[in-house]
């Protein structure tokens, strides 16, 4: 045995050393050997199959811009960010870093990786941040898309709301896109500006005019054009990160990115927070995601992004997407894989299946699929960044240098200080628009200068020939248009949840139901008593004991010389005027109050409501202290 202690001691030694100096040897700006090595669900950082998409790549169109939804937690603090050193081909691709989201299902933050973006024609991206909303949670304010020649931001009171109905005229053609109508503010108020029909060209995708809520006010962005999702960079998925990691000076390097044909099968928009959602959202208990090929900004209006991909693409393709979102919905078609170890099980499932139909499990339940290759396609959610190029061939990928991502993260932090700007400059302009607002007044256009921002450094290689972009459409006259005041748009807390509100039943019901029937009768008699018939209900019982004696009511008959009926009633009731009028004049009196609801339930059964206002109209006779008044007598009808 003590032979055997000392080569076991001096190989536990090695291996702590092999792993300790393979940990030191890796350096902070260098990628792993490995994506998939340091950056899973068991070192503390997840790649997620669904989530937000990062809002730079794409935002939702919106017919009336909302605060963002508040949250019950502040975000922790931005995580330092590598830039990977695979960078798509492009004329002007940056990277745009990213930031913290909050998920409610996880009740926790994720971060929304950074990415590549070949940046539009003619825009810049200005940052979002979060700031503290209230005392019981904290709210993010979305960046937005602004022409480069822009050096200062427009604060614009919150405009109405919007009015667009959807198109009144037909499509020109096969290839327009319908850009809803939306309100601009000249001088000192809001002009309506109709919507109207643009044509799309091939290869671009139009976004319409759009507001974005700030905390001193409305930003105005112009449309315009863009590239199709699948040429707009290389887009990495949102992390789940553990807070042990946080702790630890870690640099993140973001390893998976989202395949286009996966996220076009999955995407969904969920209203209220500005974001486009990918992944697994077809269940019941997520309704507040609607799929972008059922959304709508408008009456009538289709989304923009899928009214300009189904533009040049053809008729059927519309109709075979939605008809994979309603497969997925109803449980005949696989949905993605709900987790980054669910989609290796279902990958290896697919690898060992033949190339035409195979049985498979997703998220525990069973398929049968028929193309497997197509359903791999629509399966495999993220994808590492060396195999991005076998998913989407419309990306070409380049080495950068150690050189250029220094530069890079130089103007990665430039960017980020233009949100730290926005961050102190805006919540202090918030109160002059609270006041404005409290007084009816509308709030006052603020200007702010922003920052300047260096170009992104770019590779020297030779630039990608994109088609010219269209013209920007002529936007259409703006008129003056009566518009009702603006509502305060309250943003959407995520925590806690309101329970759905059920509805109580009308108190006021029993009470005023009967009541208000014997105060029927009298209108037809002389009108002297009508106010109080309809008070007395509840002041008759008391009064029920003096009538008993004066209940002689043949009495009344003779002196009534238009009616007959009475007289041959007159033997027949002497005989029982003596025993029956305590038990026959308090009933006819107590029944309303005690029995109304069976009452009434006999008298809709019967359909015999003439017959009981009749009824209520001899009780009322009976009752009356003026029985020597010349009435009308009971007739046989009403007596029974």
């Amino acid at each position: 045995m003590p032979r055997l202690i000392l080569p076991l001691a001096c190989f536990t030694l090695l291996v702590v050393i092999f792993l300790t100096g393979t940990a030191i040897t890796q350096e902070p700006g260098q990628p792993p050997a490995n994506p998939g090595a340091q950056q899973n669900a068991d070192d503390g950082v997840e790649p997620l199959t669904r989530g937000p998409l990062h809002e730079a790549f794409a935002e939702p169109t919106v017919a009336t811009s909302h605060p963002g939804p508040i949250v019950p937690r502040q975000p922790p603090e931005p995580i330092q960010e590598m830039p990977p050193d695979q960078k798509p081909e492009g004329n002007n691709v940056q990277w745009l870093p990213g930031y913290w989201m909050f998920d409610d299902e996880r009740a926790d933050f994720l971060w929304v990786s950074g990415f590549w973006r070949d940046m539009p024609p003619d825009r810049t991206w200005v940052p979002g941040y979060w700031v503290q909303a209230d005392d019981q949670g904290w709210q993010r304010v979305v960046g937005y898309w602004q022409t480069v020649q822009q050096t200062e931001v427009e604060y614009l009171p919150q405009p109405p709301q919007n009015i667009d109905a959807g198109p009144s005229t037909p499509a020109p053609s096969v290839d327009a896109v319908y850009a809803p109508g939306c309100w601009v503010y000249h001088e000192t108020r809001y002009l309506w500006r109709p919507g109207v029909w643009i044509t799309v060209q091939p290869g671009w995708v139009y976004t319409p005019a759009a507001y974005n809520w700030t905390p001193a006010g409305y930003i105005f962005s112009e449309g315009y054009w863009d590239y199709p999702l699948e040429q707009r960079g290389v887009l990495f998925c949102p992390v789940a990160i553990a807070p042990t990691v946080l702790r630890t000076q870690w640099v993140y390097h973001p390893q998976y990115c989202i395949s286009p044909a996966a996220m076009l099968t999955a995407l969904f928009v969920r209203p209220g927070f500005n974001h486009y959602y990918y992944g697994d959202y077809f269940h019941d208990h997520h309704r507040d995601y609607v799929a972008w090929v059922d959304y709508h900004p408008v009456p009538r209006v289709v989304d923009p992004l899928l009214a300009s991909y189904s533009a040049h693409r053809d008729r059927t393709w519309v109709r075979e997407l939605q008809q994979v979102y309603t497969a997925r919905r109803s449980g005949a078609a696989p949905p993605p894989p709900a987790t980054f170890r669910e989609q290796a099980h279902v990958t290896q499932q697919l690898a060992k299946a033949g190339s035409t139909s195979a049985a498979i499990q997703v998220n525990q339940q069973q398929f049968k699929v028929n193309n497997v290759q197509t359903v791999s396609q629509q399966l495999t959610v993220v994808t590492p960044v060396t195999q991005v190029t076998k998913v989407n061939p419309h990306i070409k990928l380049q080495t950068v240098s150690k050189e250029t991502l220094v530069q890079v993260q130089k103007h990665t932090t430039q960017i980020e200080q233009v949100a730290q700007e926005r961050r102190h400059f805006e919540p202090k302009a918030a109160p002059a628009h609270a006041k404005a607002q409290q007084a009816g007044q509308p709030a006052p256009a603020t200007k702010w200068k922003l920052p300047a921002v260096a170009k992104s450094p770019s590779a020297p290689i030779a630039p990608v020939k994109h088609a010219a972009p269209p013209p920007a459409p002529p936007a259409p006259k703006a008129v003056v248009t009566e518009h009702p005041a603006p509502k305060e748009i309250k943003a959407h807390r995520v925590q806690p949840k309101a329970a759905p509100a059920h509805p109580k039943e009308p108190a006021p019901q029993p009470p005023n139901v009967s009541p208000p029937r014997p105060g029927v009768p009298p209108q037809t008699a002389p009108p002297h008593t009508e106010p109080p018939a309809k008070q007395p209900p509840a002041k008759q019982p008391p009064a029920a004991p003096p009538h008993v004696p004066e209940a002689k009511p043949p009495v009344q008959p003779p002196p009534t010389p238009p009616k007959t009926e009475p007289p041959p009633r007159l033997p027949m009731r002497p005989p029982a005027a003596t025993p029956p009028p305590k038990n026959d004049v308090p009933p006819k009196h107590d029944s309303p109050p005690k029995q109304d609801k069976q009452d009434k339930k006999d008298a809709h059964k019967k359909g015999d409501s003439a017959q009981r206002r009749a009824h209520e109209s001899v009780t009322q006779c009976a009752l009356d202290r003026s029985a020597t008044a010349p009435r009308r007598s009971p007739s046989a009808a009403e007596r029974l």
